[in-house]
């Protein structure tokens, strides 16, 4: 599953003379936690920063300066974490853990700003075939001797999702009763009603 396919695409945009209240005003008004700074290069948006309402508090009101005479470029994160609308969401969620950030503006192949996607949209995201895929070849390079083929690897899951997302990487599914039924799980290899009742050979 692609990042295009779940991220926003109405983005709050500003430019970087924005001051920190209208900015602010900006994320009242369409009731989001931040805003993107863009350049308009060649009639297109391109992202430059991003301010969320955490950078206003702490880099502008909590110094005691004045928000109608900051601008956004000043305070704005210029290290900015850009995915491309293509990029697959596990990749996205590994770049995103690995930088630390909780919100990521999507661009096209052209790096015209067409979305944004939040740590909550790829937790409310389907799981897919391709998260199973990278983890399973993460693993492998770790553990080459043990690893061998995905058709020999076994995922513990607990919904009907997670368990397609499994099987379309390959992989065998032990799932369990947690939050579904078996009759719901039954496209899993086997069905446990608990971890503890599961022993393991080898």
């Amino acid at each position: 599953m692609a990042i295009g396919e779940i991220c926003s695409r109405e983005v709050v945009v500003s430019g970087r003379d924005t001051t920190a209240t209208e900015a602010a005003k900006l994320m009242r008004e369409h009731h989001v936690g931040s805003i993107v700074i863009a350049d308009e290069r060649n009639g297109k948006r391109v992202p430059a920063g991003i301010v969320t309402d955490r950078d206003i508090v702490v880099a502008v009101l909590a110094l005691g300066l004045n928000p109608d005479a900051i601008q956004v470029g000043d305070v704005m994160n210029r290290e900015l974490l850009v995915v491309r609308e293509n990029a697959g969401v596990a990749e996205t969620i590994e770049l995103m853990r690995a930088k630390g950030v909780r919100r990521v503006p999507v661009t096209d192949a052209g790096g015209t700003l067409v979305g944004i996607v939040a740590a909550d949209d790829v937790r409310r995201s389907k799981p897919d075939p391709e998260s199973y895929a990278l983890a399973f070849a993460r693993l492998s390079e770790r553990f080459a001797a043990s690893l061998t083929a995905p058709g020999k690897s076994v995922a513990v899951e607990d919904t009907p999702a997670g368990i397609r997302s499994a099987k379309g990487a390959g992989l065998r599914v032990l799932a369990v009763t947690n939050s579904y039924g078996a009759g719901e799980l039954a496209a899993a290899d086997w069905i446990v009603e608990s971890l503890e009742s599961v022993g393991f050979e080898g």
